[in-house]
């Protein structure tokens, strides 16, 4: 179940079958503009820009508070997007760029460059 909020989209989703499913909820920041929704959609309109924050837990029981504690974790960011792509463009470089890269123009196996 989807519920759009101005500034919120939550969404609940049990598995048919079985315990469990996921909770997402996106906060959505307009920078300027305004926001409208009624209630199953939403509308940015005028914005320079819009900051979408998104969490998603994975549920092994149908707990219901889990969407009001993933939409107070986001309520609480007040960073811009600059802030915060900042640490975590470091921490994907830290995963990405671990082992050596092969130079354009280099033989397969030993690193050193064709002639």
């Amino acid at each position: 179940t989807s519920v759009f909020e101005p500034g919120w989209i939550t969404s609940h989703n049990v598995h048919q079958h079985e315990a469990g499913g996921f909770d997402a909820v996106v906060r959505v920041i307009p920078e300027g503009g305004q926001i409208t929704s009624d209630g199953s959609s939403m509308m940015v309109s005028s914005a320079n820009s819009v900051l979408l924050l998104a969490r998603i837990d994975y549920l092994k029981t149908n707990d219901a508070a889990n969407l009001s504690r993933l939409r107070q974790s986001l309520a609480g960011v007040s960073k811009t997007y600059d802030e915060l792509l900042k640490p975590h463009a470091a921490e994907l470089s830290k995963r990405f760029n671990r082992g050596d890269a092969v130079e354009p123009g280099a033989s397969a196996g030993t690193g050193e460059k064709k002639k």
